[in-house]
Parts: C-alpha cells; structure tokens; sequence
C-alpha cells in the first residue's frame, strides 16, 4: 500500500470522456462566437470604406440620370436642329448624328462608372479572405479535435 500511494499521487486525476469533449465542444463553441464576431466587425468596417469609395460615383449616375431624364432630350434636339440651320442637312441625319454622338457620351460615361464601383467593391475582398481563412481554420481545429477524440478514445479502451 505504501508503494501505491506515491504511484497514484504522480497520476493527474483523468478527466471522464463525456465532460472532457463537452468541455472542448464548449471551447470550440466560444472561438465559434469570437470569430463570428470579428468577422461582422470586419465586413461592418468593409461596407463603411467601400461607401466611402463609391459615394462620388453614385452621386455622379444620379447626376448624370436626372440630367439624361430632365434636359437631355431638349439640348438633343436643340444641336440636331443647330447643324441642320448650319449645314443644310437633312433632319433625319441631323437627328441621327445627334443620337448616336449621344448614345456614345452616355456609354462612355456608364464605363466610367461602373469601374468605379467595380473598384470601391473590390474592399469587400478583405472580409472574404478573412472569411476563407477563418473558415480553413475551423476545418483544422475540427480535423484535429476529432484525431485528438479518436486517440483518447482508442487509449482508454487499451
């Protein structure tokens, strides 16, 4: 019995099965929630820095619309009318050339914008390799934590 004594003392009580995965599961629960979180905070942060970046270009479609909408079919017709006075055209050229010169300024300037936009999104690129990575993470932890849990398991039935 003596001998018994200091063998048991140097052995760590061992913690039962259940309660240890229940406390893993707690813990893995926890940085579940941590990371969570952060991940919110960052995607908050993203969507502050790409308002910020996109608020001219926004401003200037609005623009660019209501002037498309309001003004733009009178001063149209008012150049068309111009170069037939000017040139003697026929007002079917004349309101042709006037359309077309239109539909090309109009297109160049939804180019312009669009890259804009394109690029004031392009901060969203942050949270999703934030995300990936977090999400690669998890994956490792749960591979390991389910080795760790086969080892254990395997190690008490012996």
């Amino acid at each position: 019995m003596v001998t018994q004594a200091p063998e048991m003392m140097s052995k760590p009580p061992q913690e039962k099965p259940a309660r240890a995965i229940a406390r893993s599961m707690s813990d893995l629960g926890q940085d579940l929630l941590t990371l969570g979180e952060l991940q919110v905070n960052l995607a908050i942060e993203d969507s502050r820095a790409a308002m910020k970046r996109s608020t001219s270009s926004l401003i200037l479609a609005a623009v660019s619309l209501g002037l498309a909408v309001g003004g733009l079919p009178m001063l149209l017709l008012a150049l068309a009318e111009g170069i037939i006075q000017l040139t003697g055209a026929d007002r079917w050229l004349a309101y042709g050339i006037v359309a077309v010169v239109a539909l090309a300024v109009s297109a160049a300037t939804i180019v312009l914008a669009g890259r804009k936009i394109v690029k004031a999104v392009e901060v969203f690129n942050r949270s999703k390799d934030e995300l990936t990575r977090n999400l690669q993470w998890l994956k490792i932890v749960l591979k390991q934590s389910g080795r760790t849990q086969h080892s254990q398991s395997v190690s008490l039935e012996d």
